[in-house]
Order: structure tokens, then sequence, then C-alpha cells
């Protein structure tokens, strides 16, 4: 009889199993980065001694340059968001007017209908 019970989500030896493959993970992980000392590594999304040779950092000027920059075009993408919304917002009314138009139009319909109907009626009674 093995030692698994129902509060035990996995058998003893499948939780052993388990186990291993997080130490595997874990191990291929300190692997990555025991790789990055090793000579032309570049870890994933980080430029590479090459791409960084003869470039300094940014001095304070350029940094607020760029942050001016961002700030301008944070600015603009704001405004062009505020338009689209005051665009839909004069679409929802003018669909609404639309919506209102024709429950109108079918009142009218259904009016004329109705008397066509009576006159058909009494021209028949007529005849």
């Amino acid at each position: 009889m093995s030692d698994w019970s129902l509060s035990d989500p996995l058998p003893s030896n499948e939780k052993e199993v388990a186990n291993e493959g997080n130490e595997n993970q874990v191990d291929d992980h300190l692997n990555i980065h025991q790789d990055s000392d090793i000579e032309g590594y570049t870890p994933p999304g980080t430029p590479s001694k090459r791409d960084m040779e003869g470039k300094s950092q940014p001095t304070d000027s350029q940094m607020e340059w760029r942050m001016d920059n961002l700030e301008n075009a944070l600015e603009r993408h704001s405004d062009i968001l505020d338009n689209h919304a005051e665009i839909i917002r004069d679409q929802t009314v003018a669909i609404l007017d639309m919506k209102e138009n024709i429950d109108n139009l079918n009142t009218v319909i259904q009016k004329l209908t109705e008397q066509i109907g009576k006159l058909t009626s009494e021209t028949e009674q007529a005849h």
C-alpha cells in the first residue's frame, strides 16, 4: 500500500519527481547566469560589449531632452485620446438621435398602415 492520502495532492514518489523537475529548472536558471561570464555571451535584452564600445552614458542634458520629448509625446497622445473620446461621444449622440428618428418613422408607418386598412375596408363596404 502506498503512503498516499486524499489530503496529499501527489503520491510521495510523484512529489520527488516534481521536486527534481523544479531543481532542474533552478539549475538551468543558474547556468544561464553563469553563461553570462562567458566571453561574447550577452543575456537577452542587453546590449553586447561590442554595441557599447565607444558609447558613453547620456549626459544630464541629454536625459532631460529625452524626458521632455517623452513628456511631449505623452501629452500629444493624451490629446489624441481626448479627441477620440469627444468624437465617440458625438457619434453616440448622433446614433441615439437616428434611433429616435427611426422609432418616430416606425410609428408614422404603423399609423399610415392602419389608415390604409380602414380606407380599404370602407371602400370595400361602399361597393
